[in-house]
């Protein structure tokens, strides 16, 4: 019997082509199967009856959507570590990073972005790099920005929260300076070197969609992404990387990546390629029109101008100049290094709010979120210890305004779509409710753990009471 392609299939064909039109990957045979025994799972899983509906909603909807976000995580790969290829981290750390640190030494100020950032390790050790670099780092302006198109790889690179895995090949050393030990085996990042990062989606394939800082940027990492796209793709991102590189920038590839046609110069070094983005041709000034006048004195290249200086400039003379500029011009000053301030540390605040809470505390519990929302307002798990505090207390609408900042912060949640969903309910909200209970069952579509099954059973059986009543009422 002759087996039949996924891209020849009627609706797994459209299913291919979506993903690979809007995203500019080229799926391999393996990927388009993984895709294609997808499709029926999660037409059942985001509540539509037949495949047509729900490709006729995806094609409508946002990078962020769930139903987008479970479409990309069948196929895509998130495999990172920090130091991965020790070659390509010698290389950044002595010849890329050195030179780029050498032309901001007078306004200190630097700009990375991690174009693929996946789950932000690569980002987080160019920034581990730059603080062994850079011994006054604190007194300089740096911004660390990490891209991918995977909500939940953005998510965890926000948080910081790792697992052995991901330090397989950090030294114990290295890992007592970098990172914190918590529960599980779980290692935190310590927040020197998360200061100055920031994550976001964002689909380099999509021409519509500019670079986070168009001209700014002294560093672009962007390694083993083009090899997965086609060329027009790629074309898309050779342009908006170019147009993203502030004068004299480099776009560090992979060595397996395609070298970019023109507008770079290219070197390879030991594990990477590096780009370094060629000047615009200077503009030739218009040639004047209005007549010139001359002047008297030559104006050939030959002839130099020549002071001399006059009789009886001795040694006193120039000793008086020497002192009488000093008054004039005073000595600039060092500035003034003022001590570290001691460093607040969001996790163990975070534990001992839920300490507080769990006392029955919600007063100091909630004083203790607020501090830790303004140090790291970008941290989901406090807006949803607060939502929680708020629904206990009644509060409804503050605590629906929470678990929406969770969602959009983490937008892979499940638990904050599923209490975010419940409430609505609670509230009389059906329309909204069911939108955040069917966003809740396709986060939970694929993970086989107890608490994934327990989310999924929850969202899926107050799905059907709340449709239930919205169609009696």
């Amino acid at each position: 019997m002759t087996m039949v392609s996924p891209l020849e299939l009627g609706p797994h064909r459209e299913l291919c082509e979506l993903f690979e039109r809007r995203l500019g990957h080229v799926l391999s045979e393996r990927g388009a199967q993984e895709l294609t025994e997808s499709l029926h799972r999660l037409t059942k899983s985001c509540g539509f009856e037949t495949t047509g509906q729900y490709l006729a909603l995806l094609r409508t909807l946002p990078l962020d959507a769930p139903m987008v976000q479970a479409l990309l995580q069948t196929v895509t790969n998130n495999e990172t570590y920090f130091f991965r290829d020790l070659s390509s981290v010698a290389s950044l750390k002595a010849h890329i990073l050195p030179s780029m640190i050498e032309r901001a030494l007078e306004t200190r100020t630097l700009r990375v972005w991690s174009a693929g950032c996946s789950t932000g390790e690569e980002l987080y050790t160019i920034s581990i790099l730059l603080r062994e670099l850079i011994p006054d780092i604190d007194y300089w302006n740096i911004a660390l920005i990490g891209t991918d198109i995977d909500a939940a790889a953005i998510a965890r690179a926000r948080r910081g929260h790792y697992k052995q895995w991901s330090l397989r090949v950090t030294p114990d050393e290295e890992r007592k300076l970098y990172f914190d030990s918590i529960d599980n085996g779980t290692f935190v990042l310590r927040r020197r070197f998360t200061r100055g990062a920031s994550f976001s989606l964002h689909n380099l394939a999509d021409p519509g969609q500019a670079a986070p800082s168009p001209g700014k940027f002294d560093l672009i990492l962007c390694r083993n992404v083009t090899i997965y796209m086609h060329a027009e793709a790629r074309a898309v991102l050779a342009q908006k990387l170019t147009l993203a590189l502030a004068a004299g920038g480099v776009w560090v590839s992979g060595p397996s990546d395609p070298v970019p046609a023109h507008g770079f110069t290219t070197r390879v070094l030991p594990g990477l390629l590096e780009h370094v983005v060629l000047p615009e041709p200077a503009v030739k000034p218009p040639v004047a029109t209005e007549p010139q006048v001359r002047s008297s004195v030559s104006s050939s290249v030959d002839q130099q101008p020549t002071w001399r200086p006059p009789a009886g400039w001795g040694t006193g003379a120039r000793t008086q100049a020497t002192a009488l500029l000093h008054t004039l011009v005073p000595k600039a000053q060092p500035p003034r290094i003022e001590p570290p301030a001691q460093q607040f540390e969001p996790v163990a605040a975070l534990a001992a709010a839920r300490s507080l809470a769990d006392k029955g505390d919600s007063q100091r519990a909630l004083e203790v979120i607020g501090k830790v929302i303004e140090e790291n307002p970008l941290e989901p798990e406090a807006y949803l210890l607060r939502a929680l505090l708020f629904e206990s207390a009644g509060s409804f609408h503050e605590a629906c305004t929470d678990l929406r900042r969770v969602t959009y912060l983490d937008p892979s949640h499940g638990e904050a779509y599923l209490r975010l969903g419940l409430l609505l309910a609670r509230t009389r909200q059906p329309e909204a409710a069911v939108k955040a209970l069917r966003n809740a069952l396709v986060l939970g579509y694929g993970d086989e753990t107890l608490e994934a099954g327990d989310l999924r059973r929850t969202a899926a059986l107050q799905l059907m009471r709340t449709l239930r009543g919205k169609n009696h009422g």
